[in-house]
């Protein structure tokens, strides 16, 4: 019998969430013992409870980033105990064996001291009487750090028509969502709503705007495509962005994943991408790559590649010349009213790729030109009003990962930045409803709608941007 059941995840039950990448690489390496010991990988019939278990064995290390002492094994670890077992977790795995012989390991690993680390290391490998699944974890997360520590197979632009695909049809069905990556079973409910939205004799596509949790491992990479196929079908494009998640463990499951996951001529050949008619230019970026690293979580805003830069300037001239709609794509955010980015709230390193500032460009301002600028990462849905020259700033992170009402996240840090009020996503008193965007073209013309899920007073959609011929 498997240890863990296949049990639904409630909307309810908020998901803990950690902003330490390693943490997330922790949850991973929690999740893969756990499948491993359930009979198999982390796919559809585990995905939930193996989430869950992951997300509160990781509760005890959350201060430890920031130098605090890790709280007692009974505080921290007997309420996510008492929560599994609520939804049906055997004992064992509720309990997660004891937690407080891999605290030393832990400290040492965040600390990035190697002698400690090896020294807990060796004492942890004798057991010491701990359950032998956290031995495992330590092991597996010994790879996943090695893994991450390799350099990312970016690859690099090689020519101004690289990675460049003229398959976009003059009529299609988009389907975009964000930070969907979880394999739970509400993330794949809400793609088959998204899927819904398919038109007969329509071409459809599903671009995802980046982040496979915890930290794009393989087994986790293999889930989100499976996902996408088990609901879309063999056949249906899929794009995928390179977010900050999927590069943790390192990126190359997520390189082997583009490379395979549609058939010549969809095949997505790089992290960043254009997909073009005569009339819209879709255009995505690679704002994951510089912001990846476990060992400088404090590090500044996320930026592009130089060279990925100079390509995405030269794709926005093009666009400019054939009078093409222009849609940009990144996981990050431009701007944010409601989290920090860096020591403010705008990107700066990321616009000045795009509107002159650059020094390796030729001052050229595109932002103007850009129809729409879609992005994700924080878990929300957010329509912006106009601001540093972005007609149209979205963002879509929600789908998939659950969102407390008790964060507030709707409360803005700064009154600077202008956003709709009234489309945002509604909540039932515990956690907000997750979204995605639908956009239809037709030649010229183009219609973005947002919706949420569920959608408990009927607004769907709840915005909706128009894009007239």
């Amino acid at each position: 019998m498997p240890l863990l059941p296949p049990l639904p995840l409630p909307l309810s039950l908020p998901l803990p969430r950690f902003s330490d990448p390693r943490l997330s690489l922790w949850q991973s390496s929690v999740a893969a013992v756990l499948a491993r010991h359930a009979g198999g990988s982390i796919d559809a019939a585990h995905a939930d409870p193996l989430m869950i278990a992951a997300s509160h064995a990781a509760l005890p290390f959350q201060g430890l980033a920031s130098g605090q002492s890790p709280p007692t094994f009974a505080a921290a670890v007997a309420p996510a105990s008492a929560s599994l077992r609520a939804f049906g977790a055997p004992a064992d795995v509720a309990a997660l064996g004891h937690l407080d012989c891999a605290v030393e390991y832990l400290k040492a690993v965040f600390d990035d001291d190697p002698a400690r680390r090896r020294a807990a290391r060796e004492q942890v490998a004798a057991f010491s009487g701990c359950d032998p699944r956290w031995a495992e974890a330590l092991i597996e997360y010994e790879k996943n750090i090695a893994l991450q520590r390799r350099p990312v197979p970016y690859i690099p632009p090689r020519g101004p028509d690289f990675s460049v695909l003229n398959i976009l049809p003059e009529k299609a069905v988009i389907g975009l969502v964000a930070d969907w990556g979880t394999g739970t079973t509400q993330a794949r409910e809400l793609l088959g709503q998204l899927a819904a939205s398919r038109r007969p004799g329509v071409p459809f596509l599903l671009i995802h705007l980046g982040d496979i949790y915890y930290s794009g491992t393989d087994d986790e990479v293999n889930r989100f495509v499976s996902d996408c196929r088990a609901v879309l079908g063999p056949d249906v494009p899929v794009f995928t962005l390179s977010g900050n998640h999927d590069m943790y463990s390192g990126g190359a499951p997520y390189y082997q994943a583009i490379a395979s996951l549609n058939a010549a001529p969809f095949t997505q050949p790089a992290s960043y991408f254009v997909l073009r008619n005569a009339h819209w230019q879709i255009q995505a970026m690679d704002t994951g790559l510089n912001d990846r690293d476990p060992w400088q979580v404090n590090a500044d805003t996320t930026f592009l590649d130089p060279a990925e830069a100079n390509w995405h300037r030269r794709q926005l001239a093009a666009a400019t010349a054939a009078g093409r709609k222009v849609v940009l794509l990144s996981h990050h955010q431009a701007f944010s009213a409601f989290t920090n980015i860096g020591s403010g709230f705008v990107n700066d390193r990321l616009l000045a790729a795009f509107d002159g500032r650059d020094p390796l460009s030729d001052g050229t301002n595109f932002v103007p030109l850009v129809a729409l600028w879609l992005w994700g990462h924080e878990h929300n849905t957010i329509v912006y009003g106009p601001y540093q020259e972005i007609a149209r700033g979205r963002c879509i992170g929600s789908g998939a990962i659950p969102v407390a009402v008790s964060e507030d996240p709707y409360s803005p840090l700064t009154d600077a930045i202008p956003f709709d009020a009234q489309a945002i996503l509604d909540n039932d008193g515990a956690v907000y409803s997750h979204g995605y965007a639908v956009m239809e073209i037709d030649g010229p013309a183009g219609t973005v709608r947002y919706y949420q899920s569920p959608d408990p007073k009927g607004r769907n959609p709840i915005f909706t941007d128009e894009f007239p011929g």
